[in-house]
């Protein structure tokens, strides 16, 4: 699991990042979705077997729990 290419995506309700997330799951990569809306993320990413990670890149208060709590170091 190591050896597995990781991705980390924003803006990913819908549309071109929803299709980003795709493509990256059906080349192995392990990807996390990243979103604002908890609610909606969780949607998209149980729709495409994602990872979700509610995040707000503008805020260095979201952003620094949710590389720890999600990101393997």
């Amino acid at each position: 699991m190591q050896d597995t290419p990781v991705a980390l995506v924003t803006r990913v309700n819908k549309g071109i990042g929803l299709e980003t997330v795709r493509r990256f799951i059906g080349a192995g990569h392990r990807v996390y979705l990243a979103s604002r809306d908890i609610k909606r993320g969780r949607a998209a990413a149980e729709t495409v077997g994602a990872r979700l990670i509610q995040l707000v890149v503008t805020s260095d208060d979201s952003v620094r729990p949710a590389a720890g709590a999600h990101v393997d170091r």
